[in-house]
């Protein structure tokens, strides 16, 4: 049985905190690489070095990203009109009056909407920021897709090398682990 913790530290932000926290943590997750373990006649777990055996990853399919709107009503109250603001910088959420954070995975299907209140908000204007929420969302999980197949290959590569180093360097076609 493994046991993962995911802590984030946060030294400085811009804003937006909780959506850089979730895109890293899922980040971290799809990165990481689980390593092999045999049990041994002596009853003691082993732990596969990755040059023995390829790490494997996580089973996690669905990965939700997260898009935060910062909602403002009109500040004289004459009117129900709020303005979304996508995205918002430490600046703009001082000065909000509500949030929206939906939750999407990358075939567009909604995970989840965090609407704690602060202002009335339409149901069109939901729909609206839900639209544009997962369209944002779509893109975000095609850019962690990519970043983390390069993060692979690069990784498979440092791997061929240290076996290439191990196994006395040469020339040897060391092929390419499935």
């Amino acid at each position: 049985v493994w046991r993962l913790h995911v802590d984030v530290t946060v030294l400085d932000h811009g804003g937006n905190l909780v959506d850089a926290c979730i895109l890293s943590a899922v980040a971290a997750l799809r990165h990481f690489r689980k390593p092999e373990v045999n049990l041994q006649e002596s009853g003691g777990p082993n732990i596969m070095h990755s040059d023995e055996r390829e790490p494997t990853p996580l089973p996690l399919h669905h990965t939700p990203l997260t898009v935060t709107f910062v909602l403002y009503s009109d500040p004289s109250g004459i009117s129900t009109t709020v303005s979304a603001l996508i995205d918002p910088s430490h600046r703009e959420e001082l000065v909000m009056d509500g949030t929206a954070t939906f939750s999407f995975n990358k075939y567009g299907e909604m995970c989840s909407l965090d609407f704690p209140g602060g202002c009335e908000l339409k149901s069109r204007q939901l729909i609206t920021c839900a639209s544009l929420g997962k369209r944002k969302c779509m893109e975000l999980c095609d850019l962690l897709e990519n970043a983390l197949v390069e993060a692979d290959n690069k990784s498979i590569q440092e791997r061929l090398n240290r076996l290439k180093l191990v196994s006395g360097g040469g020339d040897r076609n060391i092929p390419l682990p499935p």
